[in-house]
Order: structure tokens, then C-alpha cells, then sequence
């Protein structure tokens, strides 16, 4: 988490000012950068696009209770909680009344 952030404000601040701040070395903070994804960070990657096509069919009003079903029909299971957590990365409005 502290080295997402620090990529993600890499842009504003220097790397190694934000590197102190996170109270990180900034030789760590690169190898995590030229790691290669994990295998639960790619499923991740294809399930919210899968999740974004589904939402966006759904006029943008699908919460995870459709989606979930949705995936399912295509093969893929996922929990309600996941789905959430992958809408709310893509940046897609969750209209579930339940907060996880």
C-alpha cells in the first residue's frame, strides 16, 4: 500500500522525498516497482474489466448483486465483497445499499 502511493504522488513530489515520508527505503520502493504482478493481481486485473463491460451493458446501474450473477453465468466465481472492492478500484459507482 505505502509503495502505491508513493507511485501514484510520484508525479508532484520526488521519489526519494516521498520515500522518507512513507518511512521506506527507496531501493525497496523500486524492486516492488520492477516486480512482476502476482497471479492474484492479474485475476484482478481481468475481472474488473469483465466487471466494467457488465456494469456499463447495465446502463451503469448494476450493483454486485447483478454482476456476481452476470459472472457467473460466465463461468467465474466471485463474492459480493470482491466485486465491491474491484468497482470501487475502477473508479465505477456501487449502487448496493449494503457497505462490506
Amino acid at each position: 500500500m505505502k509503495y502505491a502511493w508513493i507511485k501514484k504522488h510520484s508525479e508532484d513530489f520526488s521519489i526519494m522525498a516521498l520515500c522518507a515520508f512513507m518511512e521506506v527505503s527507496r531501493s525497496s520502493y523500486y524492486d516492488w516497482l520492477g516486480s512482476p504482478k502476482t497471479e492474484r493481481e492479474k485475476e484482478n486485473d481481468l475481472l474488473i474489466e469483465m466487471i466494467k463491460v457488465i456494469f456499463h451493458k447495465g446502463r451503469n446501474s448494476y450493483g454486485t448483486r447483478r454482476i456476481k450473477k452476470k459472472l457467473a453465468e460466465q463461468g467465474k466465481s466471485v463474492s459480493r465483497r470482491r466485486i465491491a472492492r474491484l468497482l470501487n478500484r475502477a473508479g465505477l459507482a456501487c449502487k448496493t445499499k449494503k457497505k462490506f
